[in-house]
């Protein structure tokens, strides 16, 4: 039996489309194809930001879908790509970026069945990640060069950074964060830390990846870590 990457890679290719597929669980990226984690940041946030609402609808068995026309700012800026959204089980799914084909209906009656009906019950019984905890504003996740990034606008005390300032915010706690980042014995893990009027920053630097946290101002030095790891757990890299 394929492994899930491979399932996902083999299942864009019968849908025809070389422009990313990506697979979700509790609401965090678990999944991609390669193409879709090349695609640039102005490209890839809107997508994951319409990815983030379920789809409603149930239809065949109780996957429920949707097909949004998008315009990325970078790969396709004046034709409008498609967004198909598959849920295939609550809180499961499936996101394919793809062009005029293939239909919908042709993904609901033939590819989803092929592909994702003989492990239905594997999704069902993989564990949740565990949500975001409810401090952090917005964060950067960059993993082995792919970026990921989120603003949370419900969450924690913003105080004086509202949501539309905190993505200025994450990008000058890089630069701000990236002489720290930088010391330290080679490949090995640890935690850095600002304190700003508006906000407080944390990073957490393992060999493989990056991960910066937008959190309210105040907010201690202990429990950092634990926050941090939590954060990346929530992301699928814990």
């Amino acid at each position: 039996m394929p492994r899930p990457q491979e399932r996902l890679r083999r299942f864009a290719g019968a849908a025809g489309t070389a422009l990313g597929c990506l697979a979700w669980a509790g609401g965090v990226a678990w999944l991609g194809t390669a193409p879709w984690g090349a695609l640039p940041e102005a490209d890839s946030a809107p997508l994951r930001a319409l990815l983030a609402a379920p789809p409603g609808g149930a239809l065949r068995g109780g996957v429920a879908a949707r097909d949004l026309p998008v315009f990325l700012p970078n790969s396709s800026p004046e034709v409008p790509l498609r967004l198909l959204q598959l849920r295939l089980l609550p809180g499961v799914g499936v996101g394919l970026l793809c062009g005029p084909r293939p239909s919908l209906q042709h993904l609901l009656t033939q590819l989803v069945p092929q592909f994702w009906g003989p492990v239905l019950e594997q999704l069902r019984a993989r564990p949740r990640p565990p949500p975001l905890p409810p401090q952090v504003l917005g964060y950067l996740l960059i993993h082995r060069g792919r970026k990921q990034s989120g603003i949370v606008r419900g969450a924690g005390q913003g105080g004086a950074l509202p949501p539309p300032l905190r993505a200025g915010a994450l990008r000058r706690l890089r630069v701000l964060l990236e002489p720290q980042i930088g010391r330290g014995p080679h490949g090995s893990p640890k935690l850095c830390y600002v304190s700003l009027p508006t906000h407080t920053g944390c990073c957490l630097v393992r060999p493989e990846l990056t991960l910066l946290l937008l959190l309210p101002p105040g907010t201690p030095r202990d429990p950092l870590s634990p926050t941090a790891l939590s954060a990346l757990s929530a992301l699928g890299h814990g």
